[in-house]
């Protein structure tokens, strides 16, 4: 009988050689879905364009983006999943988990359905506090995008993949030739969600390889400096990311993420960087599959 779930994981201590386990779907050169992993290379970006001025913390959507004044909508804010929007949108809310909340949202249908009702979105009680928000890292690819004048995978590759001195085409929003994907029993393809068509691929739509990933997570810097991907430091002063951080020590940083069949799990700390990847299995615990293998990995 054919294998119904694959999971790989790739664990690269620093200065040493990967440890890395493929499942039967797997392969060291075979993309994946990486989810809401996605949002790490998204907070990348957004620093990246506030670095280079075309962005500032304090910016706000309706000012990028057109629409009623809304001050909690600011980049900072957004990045942090402080603004007070929603997890995901009203009409998605509640939805079947097999039904695709992202495909209908292409480019067109956010900027004329979504952007000018951004304001009405906010939760006056949200405002401020941790709220995490698929629907606000969308409006942070449309402000990338607009600022920019650029689709959020051309300047994402452009503005952070190369200047980590990584291959800026191993990162697509689209499953590239011999990606790994859910099979049936037969060895067909099952169907996922597609996040490739709109402000949502900076949501959760990256495809890429373990390895290419481990390549910009742990790359350093331009001139050595911290990359724009790494969580600074908690001793740090706070600066906005994407990471997660509890549960796993105070050096160690995480993000989970996860589509209808796929699963995604990756931490860092200062001595190693762990990547996990669940293909096929129960739809909705994929990512938890995927966190419990990168903990056997890591050998916690």
């Amino acid at each position: 009988m054919r294998p119904r779930t694959s999971t790989a994981t790739l664990v690269r201590p620093r200065g040493a050689p990967d440890q890395t386990t493929w499942g039967p779907w797997h392969g060291p050169d075979r993309a994946v879905g990486w989810g809401s992993v996605t949002k790490v290379l998204t907070a990348g970006l957004v620093r990246a364009l506030v670095v280079n001025g075309s962005l500032a913390w304090s910016t706000t959507a309706p000012e990028v983006l057109g629409g009623p004044a809304a001050p909690s909508l600011t980049v900072e804010a957004l990045v942090r999943h402080r603004s007070g929007l929603p997890r995901v949108l009203p009409r998605s809310s509640g939805a079947p988990v097999d039904k695709d909340p992202y495909v209908a949202w292409t480019t067109e249908a956010f900027d004329r359905d979504v952007v000018p009702h951004l304001a009405g979105l906010v939760t006056a009680r949200s405002v401020g506090r941790d709220n995490y928000s698929n629907l606000g890292y969308a409006v942070l690819t449309r402000m990338a995008e607009t600022v920019t004048g650029e689709s959020w995978l051309t300047a994402l590759r452009e503005r952070v993949v190369e200047p980590l001195g990584a291959d800026p085409d191993a990162f697509t929003v689209a499953p590239p030739a011999g990606a790994t994907l859910p099979l049936d029993r037969s060895g067909k393809p099952l169907a996922d969600w597609d996040l490739s068509t709109g402000p949502f691929c900076g949501v959760g739509g990256l495809w890429a390889t373990l390895p290419a990933l481990a390549d910009v997570l742990g790359a350093k810097g331009v001139g050595g400096k911290r990359s724009p991907l790494a969580p600074p430091p908690e001793s740090d002063p706070p600066s906005p990311h994407a990471w997660q951080r509890g549960g796993l020590g105070r050096d160690v940083a995480w993000h989970n993420g996860m589509t209808l069949r796929q699963g995604a799990w990756v931490q860092t700390s200062h001595d190693r960087l762990v990547l996990a990847h669940r293909c096929g299995g129960v739809p909705g615990f994929t990512a938890g599959a995927a966190r419990r293998a990168a903990q056997r990995a890591a050998g916690g």
